[in-house]
C-alpha cells in the first residue's frame, strides 16, 4: 500500500469490533490535446489540413513519396494498400481526391475504379491513377480524372492536383447541366423543365458541339441523348472519357432507343443513368439528376 503512496490504518472499539480503512491517492491521467491529423473524421482532418487525399497503393516507398509530395502541397494523406481497403475507406472518409495504382493485391486497380465509379457514395470522388501501366485511354474511358505513369515527379504530381482543383472549384461555384441533343424540341422543353429547378441549362444541338461545351464549361451534369447523326450518343460518351478535363462528369442518357446488348456493353460504367424518354414524370427526373449531383 505504501509504494503505492497510500496508508492503512485500524480503528477498534470494545463491542463494536474493528474498522479496517485506507487511502490511495488519486491518478489522473493529464488531459492530452488532440493530435493534428489524427482526428477519425476526415471532415475534422480537412478543416485543420486541407483537403483529404486516399492513397491507394501497396508498394511501402511508392506509398511515402506520394505522401510527402501531397502533404507538401498541404494535403491530409491516408493510405490503403490494397483495392479492398481502397473501397472500404473512401466510402467511410469521402476524400477529395484518390490516386491509384492498378497493380494491387486482392482487388486489382481497374476493378476499384469501376466499383468507385458505380457507387453513388464515391463516383464523384475523382482518381487520379498513379501507375507503371500505361493504359491512359482504358483508364479515362473508365473514370479516371487524371493518369500519370510512374516514375512520378513532383511536379507532375501537382499539376493534376491543380487540374482537379480547377475543375472541383468550377462546379461548386455554378450548378450547371448541359443537355446535348440534336432535335431542338427537345433541348428546349429539358431546359425549360431544368431551369424551373433552379439549373443553369447549356444547350448542345448535336455531339460535336456538345463535347466541345463539356470540355469549355465542365458541368456539373450531362444529359444526353444517343440517336443523334454525325456524332452520335456513344460516341459522345467514349470522348468524354476520354478526357480527363470531362472524364468524372456524371452523364444520364435520356433516350427513346431499346438498346442491344452489345449498346449496352459499350455504356456499362460510363454512365450514371439510363432513362427511356416517356417514361417517368418530371419530379422523377429531377430527383435522379439532383441525386447525381456533386457535393
Amino acid at each position: 500500500m505504501e509504494l503505492h503512496g497510500g496508508r492503512l490504518w485500524v480503528e477498534s472499539a470494545v463491542g463494536h469490533g474493528s474498522r479496517f480503512t485506507f487511502t490511495l491517492p488519486a491518478r489522473i491521467a493529464p488531459q492530452t490535446e488532440a493530435v493534428p491529423g489524427l482526428a477519425t473524421d476526415a471532415t475534422a482532418r480537412s478543416e485543420r489540413h486541407g483537403p483529404v487525399v486516399l492513397v491507394v497503393e501497396d508498394d511501402p516507398q511508392a506509398a511515402e513519396l506520394l505522401r510527402l509530395y501531397l502533404e507538401g502541397a498541404g494535403c491530409c494523406v491516408e493510405v490503403a494498400q490494397d483495392g479492398a481497403e481502397g473501397f472500404d475507406k473512401a466510402r467511410h472518409l469521402h476524400p477529395a481526391l484518390i490516386t491509384l495504382d492498378l497493380l494491387l493485391p486482392r482487388v486489382d486497380g481497374w476493378d476499384l475504379l469501376v466499383h468507385l465509379k458505380g457507387a453513388p457514395e464515391t463516383r464523384q470522388i475523382p482518381v487520379v491513377i498513379v501507375s507503371i501501366v500505361d493504359e491512359q485511354r482504358k483508364g479515362f474511358a473508365l473514370g479516371a480524372t487524371d493518369y500519370l505513369v510512374k516514375p512520378v515527379s513532383r511536379e507532375e504530381l501537382m499539376n493534376a492536383l491543380q487540374r482537379v482543383s480547377l475543375t472541383r472549384r468550377r462546379r461548386r461555384e455554378e450548378v450547371t447541366i448541359l443537355v446535348i441533343d440534336d432535335d431542338s424540341m427537345a433541348v428546349e422543353l429539358m431546359e425549360a423543365m431544368l431551369t424551373g429547378e433552379g439549373f443553369r441549362v447549356l444547350k448542345g444541338y448535336g455531339g460535336q458541339e456538345g463535347i466541345a461545351l463539356a470540355h469549355r464549361e465542365v458541368p456539373a451534369l450531362i444529359v444526353l441523348d444517343l440517336l443523334m447523326p454525325e456524332v452520335d450518343g456513344f460516341t459522345v460518351v467514349e470522348r468524354l472519357r476520354a478526357d480527363f478535363v470531362t472524364a468524372a462528369i456524371p452523364i444520364v442518357i435520356l433516350t427513346s432507343k431499346s438498346l442491344t446488348l452489345e449498346e449496352n456493353e459499350r455504356l456499362n460504367g460510363k454512365i450514371a443513368y439510363l432513362a427511356r424518354k416517356g417514361e417517368f414524370s418530371r419530379e422523377a427526373f429531377v430527383d435522379i439528376v439532383r441525386g447525381l449531383m456533386p457535393g
